[in-house]
């Protein structure tokens, strides 16, 4: 039974309490809520599985439900960037440091040349030696050793140039010695990077042997190189070095057996004309290799650490040194790519030994793979030393064949006895290194073999996909959907946009087998996505958490496996479309069937729903085929047929479309109708295209034009029966218009009959489109203001039943002090309370309805028929006065007429940048008509300005128009002030680019005409910019009298300046520059102030014109600018007014250099020392207030002062002489700042 209404007392004290405590603690959400999300979130993780070979590489392809790593917040980029900075001024030190010890050995005699070598490399160990023990110097002090031995190889060389060291071997036992020393280093400062210079030099050793030794010098000397490598990497237990000789030494052997004798800065790279040694040389180092990345597969190296840093992942040490190793290797089978046996044993080698090391990496017991592949390799090399002597001869196979046949079914056993151990990632990076390898070795160039090929790269490729729907792999699918159109596009496209040059890859593919392996390779892609079609690629994961643009393209689904596919293979029809590739036939039937492929799965639901994607990069790829290769009859019908077909499948999904606006019919519509039109376009244009029609029938250009017609009209049928249901019609109606348009343009000179048919749908389309859509559109204004006074009215009603439902009876205890209120007119209470204060109210509905705006079509289609009438005219007579004063009072009255029609209706004229829409409307007629008449073929005076007196009148009288009975000058003011500008600014650039009778900015001397017709108008505009400067301030002043917000920002007051500097011939541009700096300081805006001091330098220019005493003296006058900037640059440092400190280093950047261009007239001394002042105060500016931005700015001047000494040099306008002090200092100015860098390298990488 129920209690009685308002009795307390008969709440039991248990109750009481707990009420109490729940009053205390409140309701806790997350005990039902967030348990629940973070439930949701255990069960979306998908573990990813982590290959321990090659590691956690960069995998665009994802699973819904995937959970990407968060970001440590506490880890900054900018640090990271501090690093990159030091890293890079370090390699920059390193550069300029040999760069000098080169100079003085070619340039100096022996007798100075070789002390001074000597002692630059010990002053340099000597540095290496006093910072790699701190901590905080190491870095620099192993870049100072690296620097020292650099010195020392640099010297042996030249005593061997000098002849002091007399012999090459003395020379080779020199540098081998200096190895020695090189190593003993890397031991004694216990540094990875020290022995990997002896690492590279000592492979340059084993290449310059074989100028003495020959191929046998050259194999030996690299195996002795390699195992020296392995060797130190095993003592240290580097997985650096282990990396590093993994990759050199098999890169080493490619550019061996690729070489036809190069000469790279004098070392000669010896080709291996002896087949036996590359193959048993191969052998040896892989076998060793595969040993040591096996060893080491879990440690830490630099090349991780890089991948890792370029956003590809975490690859582990034996992926990423096998990976580079296999770069090396390619470069010799390449080499020897049409030999095929003997490219295929290079490959079965490097198959066998890394496979086996791979399967012991991922955690095979090492007893039961190595047994298998050890023992049968004895035999297998002996077998191939009998058949490459002679003693063995087999007439159908090569020894290579039968070697390589061999280890191949070793490699073979071993794999598949433990293909349980084979991850995704090596299954698909297998994939495409075998499409490259079967590319390679495959020969097609004749195109005898090019069928076999395009067999071979299908059934690899359907074979992984085969696999990804069986394993339900994500990196899988991917690959198998997006490589096959790779592949297309860098091997099976026109030989002159081929990657691949044709002299080292030439492929020659038959056009229909090639048609044939697109359209199974697009039946492959849609096999696999209806699968696993939910596949993202996510680019975003490369970059972080990435950029909003970023988000947004990753969240819109275009990089969804589906649209990628689509998008691949629309570019792969493309790229091999020509007249010696693709066959006309097959190419409409290869897009027409992908489409029809993507079209079906959309209809069933299966595919990402982005149908204005698809539909937008058909109708573009169709255009381009349109425009290169003609075929005009089935692209605008299959356009029509996919734009239907979408928007019907839009039409029958409408929680879909109400979700994706993109999506919805009318878009769709719209595109399709544009598309077609133009395509018609492109018809009408007749353009000469490619022939793709050689011997193959097509109906000839009547059928195309019916056709065409056909097409248009079955869009009428589809589309008319529909127009009036359509929630936003004025769109698709508007394209529909435009079609007929187009197609009435291309029928009127070719088919009386269908231009007449095309005029009678145009008009009954028409009609029908206005009856039913321009009646809403034309009293769509009221109906806005009728809707938000009935929304206010449900407002209230809502609320005075809200207030009836939460009223307690009288007898209770205790009253409610809660109050419903409309949230929407508390909002717009507030909006009309702020913009009473700036024009007032417009009668009784103004708090529901003010702002809502009356768009007046009527009056803005006058004015541009004045404005196209008006420029005609002025264009065809030549003279535009009349017509500008004519034009001037034509807009003045339908302004007034606007304006009228918006107070009767109690609404406001919409905006545009401040300015109402009709006035603004008018502004750019009047700028227009002027131009027109400036840019006549008639003949026009270009000594007489009247014009452009009458058009700053004008400008002005509308602007006065546009302020009248306004309550908020102080916000219209300035808007219209900056219109004026606007519309003067455009007038002044766009008859300079015209040719249009108006003097550059900077060459107006308003003194040297007459004086009605060029004195006058020049002065007139003068003393208006001047009094429109004056008004300007004068808001501004009483902005901060009143304490009034910034309306403006340095942005715009720059942007306002700059405008009157366009305009003006000088004085105007110096009041301007003088009122920027005084507002800058005012609102403390350093950005302001570096428009002001360039404005200031600017305006002494222009005034040079007409003031003698200034002309010649321009360079000067920017130079002295820039000069005194440093004097404030000084004074805010010492104040530590960074924000400051910014403006004046940007004007030294600005006036500086520019300055000393104008006055040297070229690359001389003085642009070089500017350039080098400019470093200096950047750089140091940096150092001071720990400011990274400036010290990289810094650093970039100096590599641009470099630059600029570089073309002194090559002008001969500085001496080489200069060279020896300007590297000194450069070296001294890196050494220092590096030294900083590393000293404070806490201090300076804080964020």
């Amino acid at each position: 039974m129920a209690e009685p209404k308002g009795s307390s007392d008969s709440l039991s004290k248990d109750e009481v309490i707990e009420r109490k405590e729940f009053e205390k603690q409140g309701l806790d959400l997350s005990s039902f809520v967030l348990e629940e999300f973070k439930e949701k979130e255990e069960e979306e993780a998908v573990e990813v599985e982590v290959d321990e070979a090659i590691g956690s590489i960069f995998d665009p392809f994802t699973v819904k439900g995937s959970v990407e790593e968060a970001p440590d917040p506490r880890k900054s980029d900018a640090v990271e960037a501090e690093q990159k900075v030091n890293w890079s001024m370090m390699v920059a030190m390193v550069l300029l440091w040999s760069f000098l010890g080169t100079y003085v050995g070619m340039t100096m005699p022996a007798i100075i040349a070789g002390p001074a070598l000597f002692i630059m490399a010990m002053f340099s160990l000597w540095l290496a030696k006093l910072w790699i023990p701190d901590n905080d110097m190491r870095v620099l002090g192993t870049t100072w050793a690296i620097i020292a031995m650099k010195l020392l190889y640099g010297l042996a060389i030249d005593l061997h140039y000098w002849g002091i060291i007399d012999s090459a071997s003395l020379l080779g036992v020199a540098l081998l010695g200096l190895v020695g020393l090189n190593i003993y280093l890397a031991h004694y400062f216990d540094e990875d990077a020290i022995a990997a210079q002896a690492t590279l030099v000592l492979m340059a050793i084993g290449s310059a042997a074989g100028a003495i030794y020959g191929e046998l010098g050259v194999a030996a000397m690299l195996i002795l190189a390699t195992m020296i490598l392995h060797s130190l990497a095993y003592l240290r237990k580097s997985g650096n070095l282990t990396a590093l000789g993994i990759a050199s030494s098999n890169i080493w052997i490619g550019l061996h057996a690729l070489s036809s004798g190069w000469n790279i800065f004098g070392l000669v790279i010896l080709p291996f004309e002896d087949p036996l040694i590359l193959l048993l040389l191969m052998l040896f180092v892989n076998a060793a290799n595969a040993a040591m990345a096996a060893h080491f597969a879990r440690e830490q190296n630099w090349f991780s650490q890089a991948a890792s840093a370029l956003g590809l992942g975490k690859p582990g040490l034996w992926g990423v040194s096998i990976g580079l190793g296999m770069m090396g290797a390619l470069l010799a089978i390449a080499a020897h790519r049409d030999e095929t046996g003997f490219a295929l044993a290079q490959i079965s080698i490097l198959l066998t030994a890394f496979g086996a090391s791979y399967l012991v990496v991922r955690g095979v017991n090492p007893n039961k793979v190595l047994p298998s592949v050890l023992i049968p390799i004895p035999f297998l090399v002996v077998g191939l030393i009998l058949f490459d002597t002679g003693l063995i001869g087999i007439s159908l196979l090569s020894g290579h064949a039968v070697f390589a046949a061999g280890m191949g079914f070793v490699a073979a056993n071993s794999l598949l006895r433990n293909q349980n151990a084979v991850s995704d990632a090596v299954m698909w990076l297998g994939a495409v290194i075998g499409a490259i390898l079967l590319t390679l070795l495959i020969p097609a160039g004749e195109g005898q073999h090019g069928s076999f090929l395009l067999l071979t790269i299908a059934l690899l490729f359907v074979s992984l996909g085969g696999f990804a729907m069986k394993r339900d792999s994500p990196s899988l699918a991917g690959v198998s959907v997006l490589a096959p159109w790779l592949w297309i596009l860098i091997f099976a496209t026109d030989i002159e946009n081929r990657m691949v040059a044709m002299d080292v890859l030439p492929i020659v593919l038959d056009g229909d087998i090639l048609t044939i392996f697109m359209f199974s390779m697009g039946l492959l892609q849609v096999a696999v996505n209806m699968k696993m079609g939910e596949t993202g690629v996510d680019l975003g994961k490369a970059f972080g958490s990435g950029t909003e643009a970023l988000a947004r393209i990753k969240d819109s689904g275009v990089l969804k496996l589906w649209q990628l596919g689509w998008l691949f293979a629309l570019l792969g029809w493309l790229a091999v479309a020509r007249p010696d590739g693709l066959p006309a036939l097959g190419l409409v039937m290869g897009i027409v069937t992908l489409s029809a492929m993507h079209l079906s799965a959309q209809v069933a639901g299966r595919h990402v729903n982005q149908r204005k994607f698809m539909l937008t990069s058909l109708a573009v790829a169709t255009l381009w085929l349109h425009w290169r290769f003609g075929l005009a009859l089935v692209w605008p019908l299959l356009l029509a047929f996919s734009g239907f077909i979408l928007a019907w499948d839009a039409s029958r999904r409408v929680e879909e479309s109400e979700f994706s606006q993109k999506n919805r019919v009318e878009p769709l519509l719209s595109l399709t109708f544009t598309f077609i039109a133009a395509h018609l376009m492109i018809s009408t244009l007749d353009l000469i295209t490619v022939d793709l029609l050689a011997g193959t029938f097509w109906p000839d250009d009547n059928w195309t034009l019916w056709v065409g017609v056909l097409t248009v009209g079955l869009c009428l049928i589809t589309y008319l029966p529909v127009a009036g249901k359509l929630s936003r019609p004025i769109g698709p109606a508007i394209s529909c218009l435009l079609l007929l348009l187009m197609l009435s343009v291309w029928t009127n000179s070719l088919n009386g009959t269908a231009f007449l048919l095309t005029i009678l749908m145009f008009s009954g389309s028409g009609l029908w489109l206005i009856s039913q859509g321009e009646i809403r559109m034309g009293l769509i204004s009221l109906a806005k203001v009728e809707e938000a006074k009935e929304r206010a009215e449900k407002g209230k009603l809502a609320a005075k039943i809200g207030l009836q439902g939460a009223d307690l009876p009288e007898d209770a205890d205790t009253k409610s002090g809660v109050r419903l209120i409309d949230a929407n007119l508390v909002h717009k209470a507030a909006k009309q309370a702020k913009r009473s204060k700036r024009s007032g109210g417009i009668g009784e509905h103004d708090l529901v309805a003010g702002d809502v705006h009356h768009t007046p079509v009527i009056v803005l289609f006058f004015l541009a028929t004045v404005t196209i009438a008006g420029m005609w005219w002025s264009y065809a007579n030549g003279d535009g006065d009349a017509i500008l004063l004519l034009s001037m009072i034509l807009f003045i009255t339908a302004i007034f007429l606007g304006q009228s029609r918006a107070r009767s209706l109690e609404m406001r004229l919409p905006d545009i940048l401040g300015m109402e829409a009709p006035v603004a409307a008018s502004m750019v007629g009047l700028v227009l008509v002027h131009l027109a008449a400036r840019i006549s073929p008639r003949h026009v005076d270009p000594d007489s300005q009247i014009g452009l007196l009458l058009l700053t009148i004008a400008l002005a009288v509308l602007a006065w128009i546009s302020l009248r009975s306004r309550k908020d000058l102080a916000l219209r003011l300035p808007s219209a002030l900056e219109w004026i500008l606007y519309c003067l600014v455009g007038d002044r650039l766009l008859a300079l680019f015209m040719v249009g009778g108006i003097p550059a900015p900077f060459t107006t001397d308003p003194w040297s005409g007459d004086t009605i017709e060029w004195i006058t108008p020049w002065l007139g505009l003068e003393l208006s910019l001047i009094g429109f400067l004056l008004l300007f301030d004068m808001i501004e002043k009483i902005r901060l009298e009143r304490g009034l917000d910034d309306h403006r920002g340095a942005d715009g007051r720059s942007l306002w300046a700059s405008m009157v500097m366009l305009v003006s011939w000088g004085p105007a541009t110096l009041l301007a520059g003088i009122f920027s700096l005084l507002r800058a300081r005012s609102w403390n805006q350093p950005g302001l102030a570096i428009t002001a001091v360039i404005l200031l330098s600017l305006g002494m220019i222009q005034s040079s014109v007409w003031i003698s005493l200034l002309s010649g003296f321009e360079g000067h006058i920017i130079l002295i600018t820039g000069i005194c900037c440093f004097g404030l640059l000084t004074m805010t440092v010492q104040s530590g007014n960074q924000r400051w400190t910014t403006a004046w280093l940007w004007n030294i950047h600005i006036l500086l250099p520019i300055g000393a261009l104008v006055i040297s007239q070229g690359a001389n001394e003085l642009t070089v020392v500017a350039m080098l002042a400019i470093s200096g105060s950047a750089w140091i500016t940096g150092v001071l207030e720990e400011r990274r931005g400036w010290r990289v700015v810094g650093f970039l001047d100096l590599l641009a002062a470099w630059v600029v000494a570089g073309l002194a040099l090559s002008t001969n306008t500085v001496s080489l002489a200069l060279m020896m002090p300007m590297l000194l200092a450069s070296v001294l100015l890196l050494g220092l700042v590096t030294w900083l860098g590393q000293r404070r390298k806490e201090a300076l990488s804080i964020d």
